[in-house]
């Protein structure tokens, strides 16, 4: 299966995204705080993040943003805030899930953009 980077500052949202991509064969990684991003991309290579807005030290849609500017994973960001496809689009992500999701539409995205990375 595909390597995830999750970066999710909630501990229960982290935990349950965790354990649902694990359950489906997913290798997962985690920052809870957006710094070590670059780092994990660096030293990993994760074929998919998924990347919450809002974080404590740094706003979910520039570190995409930068990511965007040498790497081309799949970023998909999810937030509770509704935000407008412009918005999205303007930091270069992939897509969107808006919290709550559900599990089967989490699982459809990250299948989507796995699925084409291997074909």
């Amino acid at each position: 299966m595909s390597t995830v980077l999750i970066v999710e500052d909630d501990a229960d949202i982290l935990f349950t995204v965790e354990y649902m991509l694990r359950k489906q064969g997913h290798h997962c990684l985690t920052d809870t705080t957006g710094e070590f991003v670059h780092d994990i991309i660096t030293r990993h290579r994760p074929n998919i993040i998924l990347l919450d807005s809002w974080l404590p030290h740094k706003n979910g849609l520039e570190i995409c943003r930068e990511i965007k500017l040498y790497a081309t994973i799949p970023i998909i960001i999810f937030s509770a805030a509704n935000f407008l496809p412009q918005h999205i689009c303007s930091c270069g992500a992939d897509g969107y899930l808006e919290k709550p999701f559900d599990q089967a539409s989490l699982l459809d995205t990250i299948n989507h953009f796995t699925q084409r990375q291997h074909k």
